[in-house]
């Protein structure tokens, strides 16, 4: 059966299913959850469940050899997948309507073990960060979502994480074999990269988050178990330490809630998620609780209401669902659900919240 209309049917479905009032917000706006699964070389698609949170798989396709990390074009018409194996990055045209992804050769050539991937806010670029080859590969994303390198660019050690923060003009890399997080200017004009300095972080800085305002970032360091914060200077790019937090052992994945008065780390050494509330004046992390997952949690996604939370368990080959209390603060476990092997990406997609590149041309 062909994908998409295998995809629409089951939407289709799943949205007659239910007339009550509250589900009809999400019959007019569905929202996907994707995932890259590492061994499994596919990505999945789920309908998430506005009502329950629940996730419904529409479908698998395949995605090259080693599917690593995920992003969505602001406008929402293109999902990237950096290959691990394949040292490549693909597109996918995305159905807004069902979920459904369409793969749009060729696959672009990265250096070697291309961990992370970001797009500017304004859609006009893309930058990857390649392990092996300590550096940030660098594309302008055309009009069609067609990728064209535009250089490489030297980072750290073994860069495992990027965030760019909202305005786009720069970009920040964990550097995980150095304990650095290295500031990026990004040239508006032509994509090009600029490394303006390097900060301190714990030992093994595996995760970067900045917040939707851009005036702080927060990175896990995985080896000293620690959250890091950090204010951003707007006009310099310059990372300003705020303080260091205990946390649960190996944090490797951060999300923050809609609020932004939140966080949320997902960590490997101790098999759970805990839950954060920020003081953003001084930076301060305050954890409020954890709560068991399943083995392995890898990656965190939030949905865009504040009200799930999701976390792909790598090692046991599943996605943990948790409701979130009404402060944002409080976790319960509502549901596992199995995954392809090798869960090692979340993505949500909300598409009413797509929005078109505002620059006249990519």
């Amino acid at each position: 059966m062909d994908i998409r209309f295998a995809i629409g049917l089951c939407c289709l479905c799943l949205l007659n299913f239910s007339c009550a009032p509250y589900g009809v917000a999400s019959q007019v706006n569905p929202r996907f959850l994707y995932s890259a699964n590492l061994y499994d070389n596919s990505i999945t698609i789920y309908l998430i469940d506005d009502r329950s949170g629940n996730l419904t798989v529409l479908g698998d396709v395949a995605a090259g050899d080693g599917p690593r990390a995920l992003a969505i074009h602001p406008s929402g018409d293109y999902l990237y997948v950096t290959h691990l194996h394949a040292n490549t990055v693909a597109r996918y045209v995305i159905d807004k309507i069902t979920g459904g992804l369409t793969h749009q050769p060729p696959d672009v050539a990265t250096q070697e073990i291309p961990e992370a991937v970001a797009i500017t806010p304004n859609g006009r670029y893309l930058y990857v960060a390649n392990a092996y080859t300590d550096s940030l590969s660098a594309y302008r994303v055309s009009r069609d979502g067609g990728l064209h390198e535009i250089g490489v660019y030297a980072s750290g050690d073994y860069p495992l994480a990027i965030a760019i923060e909202p305005s786009g003009r720069y970009a920040y890399v964990a550097n995980y074999l150095s304990d650095t997080a290295a500031v990026f200017g990004i040239d508006a004009d032509s994509g090009e990269l600029t490394l303006l300095s390097k900060v301190a972080t714990g030992a093994q800085p595996s995760a970067i988050v900045v917040d939707k305002h851009g005036d702080n970032l927060y990175i896990a360091n995985g080896i000293s178990s620690t959250i890091h914060s950090f204010r951003i200077d707007t006009d310099s790019g310059a990372l300003l330490p705020l303080g260091e937090f205990a946390a649960p052992l190996y944090p490797y994945a951060l999300a923050l809630s809609p609020s932004q008065a939140h966080l949320y780390s997902a960590n490997f050494g101790t098999d759970d998620v805990a839950a954060y509330a920020l003081n953003k004046r001084d930076g301060g992390l305050r954890h409020l609780m954890s709560h068991d997952s399943d083995s392995g949690p890898f990656a965190v996604s939030v949905h865009p209401d504040g009200r799930y939370l999701y976390i792909a368990n790598v090692r046991a080959n599943s996605i943990s669902i948790y409701g979130i209390g009404t402060d944002s603060a409080v976790l319960q476990l509502k549901r596992t659900v199995p995954t392809r092997p090798g869960v090692a990406a979340l993505i949500l997609h909300d598409p009413s919240s797509d929005t078109s590149p505002t620059c006249a041309a990519f």
